[in-house]
This record gives structure tokens, sequence and C-alpha cells, in this order.
């Protein structure tokens, strides 16, 4: 017999490859607050549940702007800056410092984080060694491959909306 489950739905097609392992369930991926200043810290938390075998490992990786990416472990200890420990919702936090020093690492200026993009996907391992990631990022052109928010710009100040567009190359 032939068991495992699809990575996506195939409404009104034949069914895709089946996978045959899954690593942890990752949900409810959040940052707080919502909208960081570059002062603040920024608490990324994410609810892991076990899908087949125990949660061993669960981790950040984050980068600003186009930088190199930065992992840190994140927790369910019930400390630094997690709220329960054993609730299934780990914690980690990332620092106005470390976001600053991320952003001088990838060529920004020091102390100029407000406006520049700062994103992060979760990865998490069980026991057996089967992992997962938020968010899933199976298409590179029709998937995320972050999440993120951007730091408020002190400088900007008005009532209208506004988007903003990041390129890599400015010349582009």
């Amino acid at each position: 017999q032939d068991l495992g489950y699809f990575l996506g739905p195939t409404p009104g097609t034949a069914n895709g490859p089946l996978a045959r392992a899954m690593g942890p369930v990752i949900e409810n991926v959040i940052h707080s607050p919502n909208e960081p200043t570059a002062k603040d810290n920024i608490v990324v938390t994410a609810t892991i549940t076990q899908s087949h075998s125990m949660v061993n490992s669960v981790a950040l990786h984050y980068r600003v702007m186009y930088g190199n990416e930065v992992t840190i472990s994140m927790n369910d200890s019930g400390a630094d800056g997690d709220i329960a420990a054993d609730d299934g919702v780990y914690s980690a936090s990332l620092t106005a410092t470390d976001l600053n020093a991320a952003l001088v690492a990838s060529g920004g200026a020091s102390g100029k984080l407000g406006g520049k993009m700062i994103r992060y996907y979760v990865t998490a391992e069980d026991v057996d060694g089967e992992t997962s990631r938020a968010p899933v990022f199976l298409d590179p052109t029709g998937s995320a491959e972050y999440f993120g928010t951007v730091a408020i710009d002190a400088s900007v100040n008005t009532s209208i909306p506004f988007y903003q567009w990041f390129t890599e190359d400015e010349a582009a």
C-alpha cells in the first residue's frame, strides 16, 4: 500500500507525488509588534505540533534587506521572549541590536533600520530528522519565501497610505 501525503491540492487533475515523511507542523507564525520601529525588539512566535515524532528543534532564519541569513534557535521554555513553557508556542526575539548588526553586515548604515525590510522563516526538525518549513516555499515563482515586515521609517510622516517596493539591484 502506498502511504503518504500530498504537498498541495490538484483539483481536476491527477494527484501529485506523495511525500513519504512529514516533519513537525508549523502554524500561526506571527511577529510582534506588527509595525516595529527601528528601536523595537521583534518577537516571532510559531505554534509547532508533532506530526509523527517528537519535536527536536525549532529555528528562526532571518535577514535584513538582502543580507545573509542569520539562524537563531526558537524556544518553548517560558523565557527569552517565550510567554509560557511547554505550550507548543515557540518564540525567538530579534533585538534591535541584532537587526542593526545584520543591516551593517549587508552593507547598510548603522542605526538606519527604519524603512528596511526584515524577512524570516521558521524551520522545525523532529527526532527522526524530518524537517518542515514555514512558509513552505515549494515554487520560487509562485509561493512566498519569507514572512516579514518593514521597520517604520520615522522620517516619513503622512496619513496617506504608501507602498514600498524593494529591489536587490537598484539598476534593475
